[in-house]
């Protein structure tokens, strides 16, 4: 059943059985997840998707908190004889949407996210995530809350928790390894009329590798054969250390200049590399051309002219594959580059992106026989 908690921006949980750490156990770890509290993009429009009327039943039936029923307790918190954090579905109130997650707090130390998800309202989300217990703990409290300051009710349910020791974890890995990243494969060998040969010597050569394994290359690598060498029988896929950026693209106001960057992709597309895009600008003043922080306050002021001009560079280039910007919308207002205020209402450099999107859209034409 679910665990409703009326909190006003996080639920806790109190776990009184003790935790111990054989071989640092690992708790149904997730590494995308555990590591920082910053959330991973793709895990959170996979899981926001993933946003369901009724929550699913417990994982590994519930692990060690099977049969363990906590219960609401002083409206913020539950309190139950359970042991560890693992898998929940939540649900909020209060709030369009929220990014909740999932914090413990053991005798010895503080994981600050072991979990998260971007949760709405009227359905149940999944959070999953795990963390690494370096020492035992007769006492924790798991907290699910908002990472912002905004108020918002927080419902909990089927909640689950499997501890792996490191050999389990491994092997579970290598079972995944096997069975999602591999496939069996029959060969038969036959003549030119169709006749199975028995007893053929079958070669096989991988020719390409269908999972990106990539590092970042600089322009040193241009003209280096040895390093060429040593990164194509490694990678097959890269992205550009700084070579892509404005202030090397660009060092001179109206001087853009794409030489190095053109024939490291030579490079790389020759090689069958997947090269991916890379920021254009970045907002500290020391990585952006000298040019741009000498600009008058006029000048500034039309920046969304050059917005304009940017986009089409990059939207003409025949290597671009796409173009993102870091637009996100926050309750205090945007995060680095404002396209629209509070209301959704357009500013200058909003214009400039929906002139540009109406005049890339395909159209709808019509022909007629002659």
């Amino acid at each position: 059943m679910p665990i409703s908690l009326v909190s006003s921006r996080h639920a806790r949980v109190q776990v009184s059985e003790p935790m111990t750490n054989p071989s640092n156990t690992r708790l149904d770890q997730h590494i995308e997840s555990f590591m920082t509290c910053r959330p991973n993009i793709l895990n959170l429009l996979k899981d926001t998707a993933m946003c369901k009327a009724k929550p699913e039943g417990p994982l590994y039936r519930g692990g060690i908190l099977r049969g363990k029923r906590p219960a609401s307790v002083g409206g913020s918190s539950s309190n139950g004889n359970i042991s560890d954090s693992g898998r929940s579905w939540v649900k909020i109130e209060g709030a369009s949407s929220a990014l909740i997650r999932a914090s413990l707090k053991t005798e010895n130390e503080t994981y600050n996210c072991i979990g998260n998800v971007l949760a709405r309202p009227g359905c149940w989300s999944f959070i999953k995530g795990g963390f690494t217990l370096n020492s035992p703990s007769n006492f924790s409290i798991l907290y699910f809350e908002n990472s912002d300051d905004r108020e918002v009710n927080i419902a909990v349910a089927s909640t689950s928790l499997q501890p792996f020791s490191d050999q389990q974890w491994r092997t579970n890995q290598q079972y995944i390894i096997n069975t999602k990243r591999k496939r069996a494969v029959t060969v038969h060998v036959s003549n030119v009329q169709g006749e199975r040969l028995q007893g053929a010597a079958v070669t096989i050569e991988q020719l390409s590798k269908d999972f990106p394994f990539g590092s970042a290359i600089a322009k040193t690598i241009l003209g280096n054969l040895p390093y060429q060498n040593w990164f194509v029988k490694r990678f097959n896929a890269a992205v550009f250390e700084n070579e892509l950026k404005w202030y090397a693209t660009e060092p001179k106001q109206g001087e853009v200049n794409y030489t190095i960057p053109d024939k490291m992709l030579e490079f790389v597309r020759a090689n069958q590399i997947i090269a991916r895009g890379h920021n254009i600008f970045w907002e500290d003043p020391q990585y952006t051309p000298a040019w741009v922080r000498n600009l008058s306050s006029t000048d500034l002021q039309l920046a969304a002219v050059y917005l304009e001009q940017v986009l089409r560079e990059g939207f003409s280039h025949p290597y671009a594959n796409g173009i993102m910007l870091w637009t996100a919308l926050h309750p205090n207002g945007c995060y680095r580059m404002c396209l629209t205020d509070n209301n959704f209402q357009n500013l200058p450099a909003g214009d400039v992106v929906d002139k540009l999107l109406k005049e890339w859209k395909t159209e709808e034409f019509r022909g007629c026989d002659r």
